[in-house]
């Protein structure tokens, strides 16, 4: 990340009681201040997709950090885009850049 991009919060996070519409992702650090909501998840669809959404957010921080180890095992000396080694690697490097800076704009691609 650059300098000038914000910090998401650490995790772990947790899914909190829901309100009967929304069910909350928190931040779990009670020692951090200020709000520890991290995401309000609503679904119309049904409590279960509402839920699996939430429990996707939750595990973000582990996912982010699962990716950046994994790309570190993964080594390969050809760099190329056809070998299974290196797909893998511009996969995992794909998501990591798209979780840490967004999408790229059309002039970025």
């Amino acid at each position: 990340m650059t300098n000038n991009d914000p910090t998401p919060t650490p995790g772990p996070w947790q899914i909190s009681e829901s309100d009967g519409t929304n069910i909350y992702v928190q931040d779990t650090d009670s020692d951090r201040s200020g709000d520890h909501d991290i995401a309000s998840v609503f679904d119309r669809a049904s409590n279960q997709v509402q839920t699996a959404n939430a429990r996707l957010i939750a595990t973000a921080p582990q996912l982010l950090e699962a990716c950046k180890a994994a790309l570190e095992e993964f080594h390969c000396d050809c760099d190329c885009s056809t070998c299974e080694t290196c797909g893998t690697r511009y996969f995992l490097d794909d998501a990591i850049s798209l979780a840490e800076r967004g999408p790229r704009s059309s002039a970025q691609k």
